[in-house]
């Protein structure tokens, strides 16, 4: 029987006994305060739980534990906290065990109970993109699940008296109401909710009382889904559902030109909503407005622009105001601590397997794979060629892929030197390191094992001035000081290289961010550009141009290289090619490329499959499996007669297709790779798949998360040039002969040997990268929508799949969805095991 829950159950209980509580207090904090609110949680149904499992013979569910743990973060009282525990340290705990929640078990209504809090938690102290990724997250689970279904509500109010079924119908309403609230607070005033109520006559909620014993659904929703003057008997929660009602018109109306004088009359419509609205709530005596809303209101009121509608000299706007009010009648008072800085979604990797238990979790360096199970289990020995480290003009590192599943780069940083291991991450762009004395790392040595920095046992480290302030998409986030130090990579060292201090983390491991410098966190919450590690090499001149190689070589291997500044041709075969990086309006913030065209060919025949191609791809060291749209993915199952399992969102396939000459070829304008068998399936498994299979490397994506991940990048060479925003591709050597270094120089066709593809393709729709959360992934706040086309003089090639909006995290440079905690970035991205984008 597996030990997790156990072992959450027991982590749980310590830190509430840490914090001078009971599980007891914790209830009767959470429903007389936090409730009043958001009453998700059903009063009789948590107490009838609560009583089943608080036994010394019994553990809870791993799931109702986590919701446990998020009942308590949201009710934490800091001044009566003591010096052991303090509401940041309860939410990166909470992050990671809602992250490994997710990575071990399907999606249930108790984890997306606890979502919703971590959500409200993150928005309610100034983290409104953290929380709007994990709103996305939460989105696509209550649906997973069905958690309202329209059928179950068609019938008679009068039958609607199961606490769970109300329970259930509370929880998605919270679901819509958080996330209009989150989406007034975030930066893309152009995002649409993903929830939607108007599809057919959902109930209005109601207050889930603790004192009621007969809960009933009061009042449901009309289909235009408007509000009227009639007066009705409804709940506040019920009233809070009729508001966000109005605030979605607001928020419509808010997305539309200013110039566009046909809106005149449709706010004008508003207003009269409204107004009508306000005088039903006056006349039942609910008229006061607590001041506890002001900052909310305040807040909505800014995002929505609606101080910018003065040129339609509307003598409602006061109504319009005091409706958002009204949204926000909390009768809690959220303490709402606005920064300045938004956080955009890091991309860290993507795909999580839940591997069967026998397979431990892997403690490499994962740029984006966090905490999850391990792919494959390979002893670490293998180094690169010293030769790699002779070059003058190139700097050679060695990774270690651990498990085969993460790769890491060592390094050391300080005077004197400390050892750190960081995930290597292509999907972002700083370089951050863990430090000993934080809240998380503190918790049993957890991130010793990957090495630790501390700045004052170093004499050479300087204060920058500025703060590292990140949430990734997969939900790891940090918070610290930027600083500089010595740096030594290699045989070289930087002796002023910035980087951050994560004081605050929920990640065990590190992060070498090697994307755009333009996309560092400071360089976009503080428009101060600096050198991440790239340009860093370039200024220090160890390499002539911020570009570098990586093989990954194959599965069965534990190491492969990384080579700034340089191209090892005895790595690859064939020619490298060149394609220009997709750019996002003008501006290069990821590692993207156009793909065109995927094909299989078995021993019957060669298919060929061009659906919702062209599509920007993020070519991602930090994700595990590869992630493509579904209608595509499930033609290349078809032709490998692979069988896709929902419950784990990942297709399973005979072992024995290891050693056919199967393979899978991806084109980009031309340029191919050409993955075989033995490269895509992973010989690990899940509980209840048939004997002797196989877990398939290539899943479903969600629209905008696009990723060539490891097994996809093992039968590739790639060349990441970005002082010329192009990456070379040529298809992998996995017995290459002695090393020949090439230096890659300066000003345009840099790359030695590599040649352009003509008319390549160069936008794309979907830029490959995520928001995790979930959610599909922002870029500075902007969606991003773009067609195909091509360069040269052969026109443009329009794309014929689905038009998936695009977004970009970290790199701006890529999202996590994905990653560095198992959590399911993605729900559908490698089902329980991969949370591509809390």
């Amino acid at each position: 029987m597996s030990t997790a829950p156990r072992r959450t159950w027991y982590h749980v209980c310590r830190i509430i006994q840490l914090a001078d509580l009971s599980l007891q207090e914790i209830s009767r904090r959470y429903f007389s305060n936090f409730h009043n609110w958001l009453p998700v949680v059903s009063h009789e149904v948590f107490q009838e739980s609560l009583a089943r499992y608080n036994s010394p013979s019994r553990s809870a569910p791993v799931d109702f534990s986590v919701l446990v743990l998020g009942m308590c973060l949201v009710t934490l009282q800091p001044s009566k906290l003591n010096t052991h525990i303090t509401p940041h340290s309860v939410y990166a705990t909470m992050k990671m065990l809602f992250a490994e929640a997710q990575a071990i078990m399907c999606v249930s209504t108790y984890l997306i109970q606890a979502g919703l809090l971590i959500a409200a938690y993150e928005y309610a102290n100034g983290r409104p993109e953290a929380a709007h990724i994990t709103m996305g997250s939460l989105a696509r689970s209550a649906f997973a699940i069905g958690l309202v279904d329209s059928s179950s509500w068609q019938t008679n109010e009068a039958s609607i008296d199961s606490s769970e079924r109300l329970e259930r119908l509370n929880l998605w309403w919270g679901v819509i109401i958080l996330e209009r609230l989150i989406l007034c607070e975030i930066k893309d005033k152009t995002q649409r909710p993903t929830t939607d109520c108007t599809s057919f006559e959902l109930p209005l909620p109601s207050d889930l009382q603790p004192v009621q014993t007969n809960f009933r659904a009061s009042g449901s929703c009309p289909h235009e889904c408007l509000p009227s003057n009639q007066e009705r008997k409804r709940s506040v929660f019920g009233h809070q559902a009729r508001a966000v009602l109005l605030l979605d018109r607001v928020l419509a109306v808010r997305r539309h030109p200013q110039t566009d004088s046909g809106r005149l009359v449709e706010i004008h419509q508003l207003d009269e909503q409204l107004q009508g609205f306000l005088s039903e709530r006056m006349n039942t005596g609910t008229a006061e407005i607590g001041h506890d809303c002001n900052p909310i209101a305040s807040a909505a009121e800014k995002n929505c622009g609606l101080a910018s509608w003065g040129p339609f000299n509307l003598p409602g706007l006061r109504q319009i105001r005091l409706g958002l009010v009204l949204l926000c009648k909390l009768r809690y008072n959220v303490s709402v601590n606005r920064k300045a800085d938004a956080r955009p979604v890091k991309m860290r990797g993507a795909v999580l397997i839940p591997l069967a238990a026998g397979i431990p979790f892997a403690h490499g360096l994962s740029l984006h794979k966090r905490d999850e199970p391990a792919v494959v289990r390979m002893p670490i020995e293998r180094r690169s060629d010293q030769s790699l480290q002779k070059r003058d003009s190139t700097v050679a590192v060695t990774l270690q892929n651990w498990d085969a599943t993460y790769y890491a780069v060592n390094l050391t940083l300080g005077t004197p030197a400390q050892k750190v291991s960081l995930a290597l991450d292509t999907g972002s762009s700083d370089l951050w390191v863990n430090t000993g004395n934080s809240t998380y790392c503190s918790i049993d040595n957890l991130c010793t094992p990957y090495g630790l920095y501390n700045a004052s046992e170093s004499s050479t480290v300087k204060t920058v001035g500025t703060h590292l302030n990140d949430t990734y998409a997969d939900g790891t986030n940090l918070y610290g000081p930027y600083v500089t130090d010595k740096l030594t990579i290699g045989n070289t060292t930087i002796d002023d290289m910035q980087f951050g201090i994560a004081e605050s983390t929920t990640s065990k491991r590190g992060i070498a961010g090697v994307g755009y410098k333009i996309s560092t966190y400071q360089a976009e919450h503080d428009d101060k550009v600096y050198a991440n590690l790239p340009q860093a090499l370039v200024d220090s001149g160890a390499i002539k141009s911020a570009a570098y190689s990586i093989w990954l070589d194959s599965l069965e291997a534990s190491t492969g290289s990384l080579l700034f500044g340089g191209v090892n041709t005895a790595k690859y075969k064939g020619d490298l090619q060149t394609l220009p990086i997709i750019p996002v309006y003008g501006k290069y913030y990821s590692l993207a490329i156009a793909l065109t065209e995927l094909s299989v060919a078995t021993d019957s025949k060669s298919s060929s499959f061009t659906d919702s191609l062209p599509l920007s791809v993020s070519l991602d060291t930090g994700t595990t499996l590869t992630a493509l749209p579904s209608d595509l993915v499930n033609k290349v199952y078809d032709a490998l007669n692979a069988t896709y399992d929902k419950t784990y969102d990942m297709a399973y396939i005979d072992c024995d297709a290891r050693e056919s000459d199967y393979n899978v070829t991806y084109s980009f304008s031309g340029a191919t790779v050409t993955v075989s068998m033995s490269e895509l399936i992973i010989p690990a498994t899940e509980p209840g798949w048939p004997d002797n299979t196989c877990v398939l490397g290539l899943v479903p994506s969600q629209p905008g998360v696009n990723l060539l991940g490891d097994t996809f990048l093992r039968s590739a060479y790639v060349v990441y040039d970005l002082e010329n925003n192009e990456i070379s591709l040529a298809n992998t050597n996995f017995n290459p002969g002695d090393d020949d270094i090439l230096e890659i120089g300066t000003g345009t066709s840099a790359v030695p040997g590599a040649t352009p593809v003509p008319s390549a393709v160069s936008s794309a729709t979907g830029n490959g990268l995520v928001s995790t959360g979930t959610a599909v992934p922002t870029l500075s706040g902007v969606t991003i929508t773009a067609t195909a086309t091509a360069t040269g003089a052969t026109g443009t090639a329009s794309s014929g799949g689905s038009s998936a909006e695009a977004t970009s995290t970290s790199s701006e440079g890529a999202a996590a969805q994905a990653t560095s905690n198992p959590m399911k970035l993605l729900s559908g991205l490698a089902g329980v095991g991969l949370l591509l984008a809390l």
